[in-house]
């Protein structure tokens, strides 16, 4: 389910994830926020917001509706108003009450949230759509910033790959020197210009680099 949403977001597509597989999960949540983020693409959680009693009686119910379905029964009163949705097993829904992790509208991976109820006949559609697309009148407009560690920087300059390899072949040169001169030792240190790498305690401003020796 998470690949297949992942696949379908784009700035241009509005998708709707109504999933049991991952929703009731906040990492899953999670995931699917730092995918929009990083397409720069609004997101917000919609909890429908329901008893545990309340909704173990419709699932009960639902069960109730499909067993005499195959019995060929009738004269059952649907409570749920919604006959075509399949009911979970009472096992598998007990497991994902105790998993539920609740949306939580102070985490940003739930922001912004609405909480409809269950019997809301009148849930906020055009707050929801103005967290999603903006205000009508362009008075609201939804600018998403990716986080800076997922933007890709562009280069200083055309030598950029030049420059890249050659501080590569650089640091590699000098691994392979002080291999040479500690036969058997398994780290030590190499200096790279004004830079101080230390390969056993893992310190340097711009470098680091860590050696093992590899036993034959």
């Amino acid at each position: 389910m998470y690949a297949e949403v992942k696949r379908v977001l784009s700035q241009g597509d509005i998708v709707v994830c109504d999933a049991a597989g991952g929703n009731y999960i906040k990492g899953w949540r999670y995931q699917l926020y730092c995918e929009a983020k990083a397409l720069r693409t609004p997101n917000c959680v919609v909890h429908v917001g329901t008893a545990v009693d309340k909704a173990r009686a419709i699932n009960e119910a639902r069960l109730k509706r499909r067993e005499q379905h195959k019995n060929g029964e009738g004269g059952f009163v649907d409570l749920t108003t919604r006959a075509d949705e399949e009911p979970y097993e009472p096992s598998t829904w007990e497991n994902l009450v105790y998993r539920y992790e609740e949306p939580n509208g102070m985490a940003r991976w739930d922001s912004p949230l609405f909480t409809v109820l269950w019997d809301d006949e009148t849930p906020p559609c055009d707050a929801i759509w103005d967290a999603m697309i903006g205000s009508a009148d362009g008075k609201t407009k939804v600018i998403v910033r990716p986080n800076q560690a997922t933007v890709l920087k562009p280069s200083s300059g055309e030598d950029y790959l030049y420059e890249l390899d050659r501080a590569t072949q650089e640091v590699l040169g000098r691994i392979a020197e002080w291999t040479k001169d500690h036969a058997g030792e398994g780290g030590g240190e190499v200096l790279l210009g004004s830079d101080k790498v230390d390969g056993r305690r893992g310190r340097g401003r711009d470098w680091w680099w860590s050696y093992r020796r590899i036993e034959r």
